[in-house]
């Protein structure tokens, strides 16, 4: 739960409203970012696949109760938001270029083979917490 900073209130709506103000953040880094970048496909699988991790925990949660310390995968939100600020960051520092693409496409490209590694994490997990649940009753 958040703790509403005005108030020194917790709960459960602020914890949805902070989640939900993170997508739209998250969206709007990424198109400011394609927009300069030119980078529009990787910078939109990375968004689709940033929704797509946070969705797969959310939907499963739907069908069986999920606790969130059960959820330690690959690429989480603050790992996502370190490496791209990070290989933002590098590329602007250090200007290489490697195979005709700057860091921070090769930092975008490990961010959507990350993502997409995270998501079948998520799935397979799900699979396995819904089947026990489903064995069980």
């Amino acid at each position: 739960m958040v703790q509403w900073r005005a108030s020194g209130k917790i709960t459960k709506f602020g914890s949805y409203l902070d989640a939900l103000t993170d997508r739209f953040f998250e969206v709007f880094v990424g198109i400011s970012v394609a927009y300069v970048t030119g980078y529009w496909l990787l910078l939109s699988l990375c968004i689709f696949g940033s929704y797509s991790v946070s969705y797969a925990k959310a939907r499963a949660a739907m069908e069986v109760p999920v606790k969130n310390n059960e959820w330690p995968d690959f690429i989480e939100r603050a790992e996502r938001s370190l490496i791209f600020t990070f290989g933002l960051i590098v590329s602007q520092i250090f200007p290489l270029k490697f195979w005709g693409h700057d860091i921070f496409w090769w930092v975008l490209l490990f961010l959507v083979f990350g993502l997409y590694f995270t998501v079948m994490q998520r799935v397979l997990r799900a699979r396995r917490l819904i089947n026990s649940e489903e064995n069980r009753g």
